[in-house]
């Protein structure tokens, strides 16, 4: 399955982020947004972490989620985006690598 390594920022609920910290795992699935571009499902494979602090940069795993009947080539390396949770942005980020299969978590 295809995906990505990104660094991502969770932004404060002073910005309209989240109020409380949050656990990266599977059961996380929000949408990536390029720009102005289409919402892209993506499901973060971090398994284990500790909640991640509002302003805290965290390096994360996610998996397209809706590849390949959705085209993520908006998401390349060095693309930046925006995580949603429905219209709300929630977070910042950047693609740091593209990969064709999962790496071994």
């Amino acid at each position: 399955m295809h995906g990505a390594r990104v660094l991502v920022e969770f932004v404060s609920s002073a910005v309209g982020g989240r109020d409380i910290p949050l656990v990266l795992s599977p059961t996380y699935r929000p949408h990536f947004r390029v720009g102005d571009g289409e919402h892209l499902g993506v499901t973060f494979i971090e398994e284990g972490r500790i909640p991640v602090a509002c302003g805290e940069v965290v390096e994360a795993r996610v998996l397209f989620a809706y590849s390949p009947s959705v085209e993520y080539k908006a998401l390349q390396v060095g693309t930046q985006f925006s995580v949603l949770e429905g219209a709300r942005i929630v977070g910042v980020g950047i693609v740091v690598e593209v990969f064709q299969h999962a790496p071994a978590l």
